[in-house]
């Protein structure tokens, strides 16, 4: 009779443990991290921020059925590559003006560690949202704190500071495609401080007449010297 305890209490503890452990990988197969590709920032046109970049969220195809998004934490870094000189920050986090995530506003907070900028986002317990499709899940602008930044910037969503929350499970879970030691791989920004061909040309016209004046100016100073 104790051997029939033990055998079933053993079969309810590896029960629970396999619900519990296929909760788990079903939460972490879910949810998609989307990135935003490449975005093209010229500090001349636009010196104080970058254009607006959309991040966003999807279901993963093979992840069945899909939770309850309740929150999220992502930790952003800006990562210098093929010599891009200055630093990049983000200047502005805002509701998705197109297709969001969640049905209300809510705009996330934004905090800095060094050269990290994390987001948190917490929402109403009977406002959850279920993903089944791509959706925007915030937009930002960037800046350039000491107005030097040039050059590709890769950006990554940092692993240890980049979850989703459920409600069915509140507990953190690794979006479905970390992709190595640098995390999500989102996109890049490439930074440009060329002045437009337009602008190019009126200098050249004004230098050009400078030239021109000041030679007229020389050749007076000339004749009347030989005048005299």
């Amino acid at each position: 009779m104790n051997q029939f305890y033990l055998v079933k209490a053993c079969l309810l503890l590896m029960t629970s443990l396999s619900l519990a452990l296929g909760a788990m990988s079903r939460c972490q197969a879910e949810l998609v991290l989307l990135g935003f590709g490449d975005v093209r920032w010229d500090r001349v046109a636009d010196p104080l921020e970058s254009p607006s970049i959309v991040v966003g969220i999807t279901g993963n195809a093979s992840g069945g059925s899909i939770n309850e998004l309740e929150a999220f934490n992502i930790g952003l870094r800006f990562v210098p590559i093929d010599a891009a000189i200055g630093t990049l920050e983000v200047a502005g986090v805002s509701e998705p003006r197109e297709n969001a995530a969640f049905p209300f506003d809510q705009t996330p907070l934004v905090t800095y560690i060094n050269d990290l900028s994390l987001f948190d986002a917490s929402h109403d317990v009977n406002a959850n949202v279920t993903i089944t499709l791509p959706r925007a899940l915030f937009e930002m602008t960037l800046a350039s704190p000491e107005g030097n930044a040039l050059g590709r910037y890769e950006v990554h969503a940092v692993p240890e500071f980049t979850q989703y929350f459920t409600t069915t499970a509140f507990d953190g879970f690794s979006f479905a495609n970390a992709d190595g030691s640098h995390g999500y791989f989102l996109g890049t920004v490439e930074v440009t401080a060329i002045p437009e061909p337009g602008a190019v040309a009126g200098l050249t016209a004004m230098f050009a007449a400078w030239l021109c004046l000041r030679r007229e100016r020389s050749l007076r100073r000339d004749r009347s010297w030989s005048l005299s």
